[in-house]
């Protein structure tokens, strides 16, 4: 039996997506257990990283780069993982999500391999929303700082949605520069791990 135009229409819609997540690096699951909606509780020590992000998800970050940072356990993933599945299911094009650490390996590896390196490159440079999760717990060494600071200056320039987290602001300054003319948000309190409500990371 063949299919009607609109059967094809949702067959191409689904993989379509399914590439997409598939390019994204997103965790898989996580779309269900990342997001913040009411398993999610606010508190006192939260609410301005959740009004942050729903600002930046509402366009109102300028330039769109947000910083959220504090101990970990608090939801900072969590954030940045609802903040990068928004995107996707609102189809607002190229969504890549990377612990920070596992990029700059990723990129070293890939030094002296031209064409790989350059298509890390154009990725980074070309998606609509870049999540970079972790941002201070790699290995820091001159070069790993001058390849995320790369990253940030040249989203920071272009105006590319950027998304960073962090235990603490234990960063480049020049890349701190850059994210403060974003939004910064701090989240406090004591760790979700562990507990019912799993917050994340």
């Amino acid at each position: 039996m063949s299919m009607t135009d609109e059967e094809r229409r949702q067959n191409w819609e689904r993989n379509r997506l399914d590439q997409v997540i598939r390019r994204s690096g997103l965790p898989r699951g996580t779309d269900k257990t990342r997001r913040l909606d009411g398993t999610f509780i606010r508190t006192p020590g939260n609410e301005k990283a959740i009004a942050a992000v729903e600002d930046f998800l509402g366009g109102n970050v300028d330039p769109p780069l947000l910083l959220l940072f504090g101990t970990p356990g608090l939801g900072k993933s969590r954030l940045a993982l609802h903040i990068a599945w928004s995107y996707i299911e609102d189809g607002s094009g190229l969504v890549l999500y990377y612990q920070a650490e596992d990029l700059l390996n990723t990129l070293q590896a890939n030094q002296t391999d031209g064409p790989a390196y350059g298509r890390l490159w154009r990725g980074l440079k070309e998606a609509d929303l870049v999540v970079l999760d972790d941002v201070g717990a790699n290995n820091a060494t001159p070069w790993r700082e001058s390849q995320l600071d790369a990253i940030l200056d040249f989203r920071y320039r272009e105006a590319l949605a950027t998304v960073i987290t962090a235990n603490k602001l234990d960063i480049p300054e020049r890349m701190l520069d850059r994210l403060k003319e974003g939004r910064t948000a701090m989240l406090k309190g004591d760790s979700w791990r562990g507990k019912a409500a799993d917050h994340g990371k």
